[in-house]
């Protein structure tokens, strides 16, 4: 009998963030900062938004079965809607830089998501906290896998039934699309589970 193929997680679609005025400023920054990784209160609430919004965008950030094998502890992929300076464990890590060049690393979505919907949401999720004055969670320090937090949906079919529940999705997103793209992603499932694994049939027919 063949060996399954045993595949691979795929690598990660980090995704670098910063806002600017009409004026080329970057409103992310603080320039009283200097070099010190320091946040302007608007990208605090930037912060806010895609962390408040990240577990409903999932089923965007890792939109098929394969997606899922990256979310493993201790191998620098976030589990959490986590954020910290210079830290590489979590979803938004803010590098070290000059004031000038203040950003966002979006962490968590896939090589092999859309990048386009992921850039969408992380910009509507950005929007959403600045208008609503979101306030982030703490920043994270130290170890990410010790910390307790809200986990993400790290398997198929609980981040799609976040995703088909989300008021926010619907809202920047429109229903169509939403509708659309659970609708698919569903059949896409179902057709995943409807064939039996070479790996299944190792490991029950010698039971029979």
């Amino acid at each position: 009998m063949a060996k399954p193929f045993a595949g691979s997680a795929g690598s990660g679609l980090h995704i670098h963030v910063s806002l600017y005025d009409a004026r080329g400023n970057n409103v992310f920054a603080d320039p009283s900062a200097g070099e010190v990784p320091a946040v302007s209160a608007d990208m605090r609430h930037a912060i806010g938004g895609l962390a408040a919004t990240m577990t409903d965008a999932m089923a965007i950030f890792a939109p098929n079965a394969n997606s899922y094998r990256r979310f493993v502890p201790g191998t620098y992929v976030p589990l959490s809607p986590s954020w910290g300076y210079n830290h590489r464990d979590v979803s938004l890590r803010i590098p070290v830089s000059g004031h000038r060049n203040r950003r966002i690393e979006h962490r968590v979505a896939g090589a092999d998501a859309n990048p386009y919907l992921v850039v969408a949401w992380m910009l509507a999720g950005i929007h959403h906290g600045i208008s609503q004055g979101l306030e982030p969670p703490p920043a994270l320090l130290g170890n990410a896998y010790r910390q307790q937090g809200e986990p993400l949906p790290i398997h198929w079919p609980t981040a799609l039934e976040r995703f088909r529940a989300s008021e926010f999705a619907r809202s920047y997103f429109g229903k169509p699309f939403c509708r659309l793209y659970d609708t698919v992603k569903q059949c896409e499932l179902e057709e995943f589970h409807s064939h039996v694994t070479p790996l299944e049939v190792d490991w029950y027919m010698g039971a029979i």
